[in-house]
Order: structure tokens, then C-alpha cells, then sequence
């Protein structure tokens, strides 16, 4: 069993260190940096062909003022735009209802403590008060964000349980099926969740957890498998004696 030990170790070593593979890509799918600088350049190339050949064909004076005129047209417009999109944007959140915002921002504890009223004492008390059930209440709606936290938090403890008490197997086995769970249901974070997928480190990650949870309960049915050997043998020794 001392053998088994060491490895169910040392694999747990190496799952933790999966963390340290790339996990979520929460870029927007938009052009690359490379992109972007080929066609800033492009640009420039263009206006500066344009105004070589039109310097050469034009006044020097009549050049000044088209280029003088098309620079004001410019600010005009965008300066234009700019207060059209600032109008449109507080005519929208003049017509949206106050009540339909609030609703959609409520926690799901005041969505409970509305449909079942005999719970709010216990939840939300007064207004913008919470207790601490709801606030738990409130953090489950989240927990698919956080719970890659929660699930190296868990491999931790269990990693220590194993230096501690290493015969603490079904505890262990516990520890390794909620780390799996929780890491298997993770999302990033929402505010950066714009266009993300899921990378390969994640599924690496994932199948290490797993692989570690297999080879701890088979330590499980190791163990139990020695403990009744044992006990056979010390019941066939003392038939003798």
C-alpha cells in the first residue's frame, strides 16, 4: 500500500500543475494585431499616394484650402455624430422603465423572499439587508465562475489530507469527486466571457482530476481488499493456537 501511496502523490502533484495550463480564451473574435497594423498602414500608404498626386496636379494655394475644408467637413461630421449617438442613448434610457431595470438587477433571494414571504425574515429583512443564508443563496447563482477556485481550493486540502492521514481514503475519494465536479461545470468570469472557448488545458486539467479520483477509490477496494486478508489470516492463526 506504501507504493500506491507514493503515486496517488505524485499524481496529485502533476493534476495540480495542470492548472497551470491555459484554461479559457476570452477574446471577442476580433482582427488580430497583425491585421490591424496592415491595414493602419495601408491606409496611410493610400492617403499619402492621394495627396502626393493631387499636390502634384493642384495649386499650391487651392491645395492648402481643399485640404483645410476637408479636414473641418471631417470634424464636423464626426462632432455631429458624436451628439446624435449621445441623444439616441438618453432617449433610450429615458423610455426604459425604472421597475423593469430593477427587476432584472434583483439578487435571487429577494426573487424567493417575494414568492414565499414567510421566508423573508430569514433572508431579506429589511431593504438591502441580507443574511447570511442569502447571501449563499445569492453566490450559488455564481458559482459556475468561481468554482475552478473552489476546485484547486479542494485538491489542496486533499493533497494535505494525504500528507496527514493518508488512510483517510474515503474522505480523499470525496475531496477528489468535488474538485472534479466543480471543474467540470466552471465558466470564466462574465465580464470576460465575451467570445470565450474552452482551451485544451482544461480538458487536460479535467482528465487528470479524473484519472487522480479512479486510482484513489481503487485504493479504496486495495484496502479493503488487504484489511480482509488480514483479518483471515490472524482468524486462521488463532484457530490454531
Amino acid at each position: 500500500m506504501t507504493k500506491h501511496y507514493k503515486y496517488s502523490k505524485r499524481l496529485h502533484w502533476a493534476t495540480l500543475c495542470c492548472f497551470l495550463f491555459p484554461f479559457f480564451y476570452t477574446g471577442c473574435g476580433g482582427p488580430s494585431s497583425e491585421e490591424i497594423a496592415a491595414k493602419e498602414k495601408y491606409k496611410q500608404d493610400s492617403t499619402a499616394a492621394v495627396v502626393a498626386a493631387n499636390a502634384a496636379n493642384t495649386p499650391k494655394d487651392t491645395l492648402n484650402k481643399t485640404m483645410t475644408e476637408s479636414a473641418d467637413t471631417t470634424a464636423q461630421n464626426y462632432f455631429s455624430q458624436v451628439e446624435t449617438s449621445k441623444n439616441q442613448t438618453q432617449s433610450l434610457l429615458a423610455e426604459t422603465p425604472k421597475t423593469n431595470m430593477a427587476k432584472e438587477t434583483r439578487m435571487s433571494s429577494e426573487k424567493i423572499s417575494d414568492k414565499f414571504t414567510f421566508l423573508k425574515p430569514f433572508l431579506t429583512p429589511k431593504i438591502n439587508t441580507y443574511t447570511g443564508i442569502a447571501t449563499v443563496i445569492d453566490s450559488i447563482t455564481y458559482i459556475e465562475y468561481f468554482s475552478v477556485f473552489l476546485s484547486f481550493l479542494i485538491l489542496i486540502i486533499c493533497l494535505v489530507i494525504k500528507f496527514i492521514e493518508i488512510t483517510a481514503t474515503k474522505t480523499i475519494v470525496l475531496l477528489d469527486t468535488l474538485g472534479l465536479i466543480f471543474l467540470f461545470i466552471s465558466q470564466p468570469l462574465p465580464f470576460l466571457s465575451i467570445g470565450a472557448e474552452i482551451l485544451w488545458g482544461f480538458w487536460v486539467a479535467v482528465t487528470f482530476v479524473f484519472v487522480l479520483t479512479i486510482y484513489d477509490f481503487y485504493s479504496i477496494i486495495l484496502n479493503k481488499r488487504l484489511t480482509n486478508e488480514l483479518q483471515i489470516k490472524e482468524k486462521a492463526a488463532h484457530n490454531i493456537t
